[in-house]
């Protein structure tokens, strides 16, 4: 084995998989993530800019699409995300069924029980807040906006969790992060 590796899992983004898929002949594990193809309605400079779609992002998207066709084994987070590419790859999951596997993201019941369990002390004071992370560029398709929504729907336990949001808001005036700001504020007010 080549560097002692047997096995190799790596996201689609990028085609990080393909060189030990294609060239090496190693069993190639790719997880499903968004791929160029699906991006490409979140990048308008893609579209525009016709050498730099043509030189550049057709090929990924031709690559993606040849990964998705070779590799030893499908890894996805959901049925959406199956469907989505399926979808616009020409039913090509469909195609490598028995190799694609569903392993959902959560934490299930301990979350849950720890919400439920915590309750105001005898001075008054709250115990310790289930703290939630947030991580991924402020954008529509990573879908912050869908995680305060949620905690408009938690609004019973809303006062014992702790919302923090790490990435990259886009470029100043950006119209999505500037609404994201404002539906935040609204939560704030109505939920304080």
């Amino acid at each position: 084995a080549i560097w002692g590796v047997d096995v190799v899992s790596a996201p689609i983004w990028d085609v990080e998989g393909i060189l030990c898929c294609a060239h090496l002949k190693k069993p190639v594990i790719t997880s499903l993530h968004t791929t160029y193809k699906l991006a490409m309605q979140f990048k308008p400079e893609w579209r525009t800019d016709l050498q730099y779609k043509a030189k550049h992002v057709d090929k990924v998207i031709a690559a993606e699409s040849w990964l998705l066709e070779n590799s030893g084994a499908i890894l996805a987070n959901s049925k959406q995300v199956i469907n989505e590419i399926d979808e616009g790859y020409n039913g090509v999951l469909g195609r490598v069924a028995a190799r694609v596997t569903t392993v959902l993201h959560g934490l299930g019941a301990p979350v849950a029980q720890a919400v439920k369990g915590q309750s105001a002390s005898t001075n008054g004071a709250h115990a310790r807040k289930i703290k939630v992370l947030f991580v991924g560029r402020l954008e529509e398709r990573k879908g912050p906006d869908l995680l305060l929504a949620a905690l408009a729907q938690i609004r019973k336990v809303l006062d014992q969790v702790e919302v923090v949001f790490a990435g990259n808001a886009g470029k100043d005036g950006d119209p999505y992060g500037q609404r994201l700001i404002q539906q935040a504020d609204v939560l704030k007010r109505k939920f304080p």
